[in-house]
């Protein structure tokens, strides 16, 4: 089951660097790469979980945990400020 997972991840990646390898190796601006290394690092993070079947903490929860708090207390501020 897990060579099959394994499989499959390679595959999608080698068709993902199959299309983007003229776009790869023309000229890219900051925000391009930045945007594309991070969109890459966050599919390959999930892949690996996937691949290993991990328990690893997934995007929505790793957020969670950063930015509960102070998205809570930017939300009773707003609710104080408008009442």
């Amino acid at each position: 089951m897990m060579a099959e997972r394994i499989l499959l991840m390679f595959l999608v990646y080698a068709l993902i660097l199959l299309r983007d390898y003229k776009r790869l190796s023309g000229p890219f601006n900051w925000r391009e790469q930045g945007v594309y290394l991070l969109l890459i690092a966050i599919t390959l993070y999930s892949a690996i979980s996937y691949m290993l079947q991990l328990k690893l903490p997934f995007i929505y929860e790793a957020a969670e945990a950063v930015f509960a708090v102070p998205a809570k207390k930017v939300a009773a501020w707003l609710l104080t400020a408008v009442s």
